[in-house]
């Protein structure tokens, strides 16, 4: 198997980083849509009704990622279901453009389901595999319309202001977007180390 060791050391790395003072507030949302396996009970709920949650470690099986498959009618990218078998998360916002979609305990495909009928549902069947929003104008997606070996497909943006029609390359494969993400996650880090160091 090919080395996914990239995807769980820009995680690690994230995660730890959420734990910085100031940085806390990556990982909360409303209390009411964080599943009970993830809720940080060691926290209370603020006076907004929010929430922290936990990271925790993912217990995607290979029958949740088969059942993904079917719904997008395509083989994953083995890096990408390598991703998918590390965390569990609401929101994971890795790079700032990009907003992976959440991987919640036993709601993995219906979640994807949910999202794409409501804003992607033309994709799969032109063979595009949306996986995250990207920016505020656009989703990425694995381009399964052409040959990859052990389907690991390049990927793309594509635009909701031409309805997604016009695909742009973003990178090779699910690994070349980790390597991407790790030398931007390296830099906001030390930019904000160093705020908080001079402040």
């Amino acid at each position: 198997m090919e080395d996914f060791g990239i995807i769980t050391k820009v995680l690690n790395k994230y995660f730890d980083f959420c734990k910085e003072p100031g940085e806390e507030y990556s990982l909360a949302d409303m209390t009411e849509f964080i599943p009970e396996m993830l809720l940080d009970k060691s926290k209370p709920e603020d006076e907004n009704g929010y929430s922290f949650w936990l990271p925790v470690k993912s217990e995607v099986t290979e029958s949740h990622l088969s059942e993904l498959e079917m719904l997008l009618t395509h083989p994953l990218p083995g890096s990408y279901k390598y991703f998918l078998q590390q965390r569990y998360f609401l929101q994971l916002f890795l790079d700032t453009d990009i907003d992976f979609f959440s991987n919640l305990p036993e709601l993995l495909a219906k979640e994807f389901k949910e999202k794409i009928e409501m804003y992607y549902p033309e994709l799969p069947a032109r063979n595009y595999l949306p996986f995250a929003s990207y920016k505020d104008y656009g989703v990425l997606a694995f381009d399964a319309n052409k040959n990859a070996i052990d389907n690991e497909y390049e990927i793309v943006v594509l635009d909701h202001e031409d309805g997604y029609k016009s695909p742009v390359l973003y990178a090779n494969n699910f690994i070349s977007v980790f390597q991407q993400i790790d030398k931007k996650l390296d830099e906001k880090i030390e930019q904000i180390t160093n705020y908080r160091d001079n402040s």
